[in-house]
């Protein structure tokens, strides 16, 4: 249906590729590590100007709303890659069980149509062409 959300569908299997991509990629990790050092040294600067400073102040709120709000993105996208990857490994498992399910029932069919062809199924004898063969 045009509305339905499809689990395993190519467009959701790459969108959890490209937050992936995001969550981990380099510039986001350096950009993450410039602003944790820019935040602290505004701070050290902030506490030996004896918060007298406010450009320091200013610089380190900003450094510090600017550290926050790429902490959240990253840990949203790492977290929605997360959940994707997890999704897809249950999708994948309920696959492995469902290919599992079918070749034991096979086998069990296949158990089932020799016991019928060799057994009488009124008597639980073999029936007379086995006991000819034998």
């Amino acid at each position: 249906m045009p509305g339905e959300k499809r689990l395993g569908s190519y467009g959701e299997s790459a969108r959890a590729r490209g937050l992936a991509a995001f969550a981990d990629s380099t510039w986001l990790r350096t950009l993450i590590g410039v602003l944790a050092v820019l935040s602290m040294v505004t701070l050290i600067g902030t506490l030996a100007a004896g918060g007298t400073g406010r450009t320091m102040v200013l610089l380190h709120a900003l450094s510090a709303a600017a550290l926050f709000v790429v902490l959240v993105v990253w840990l949203m996208a790492s977290r929605s890659a997360l959940s994707a990857a997890r999704e897809q490994q249950r999708t994948w498992q309920k696959s492995r069980r469902l290919m599992q399910d079918l070749v034991d029932e096979q086998a069990r069919t296949q158990e089932r149509i020799e016991r019928l062809a060799t057994v009488d199924s009124l008597t639980q004898l073999v029936n007379r062409q086995t006991f000819d063969e034998r």
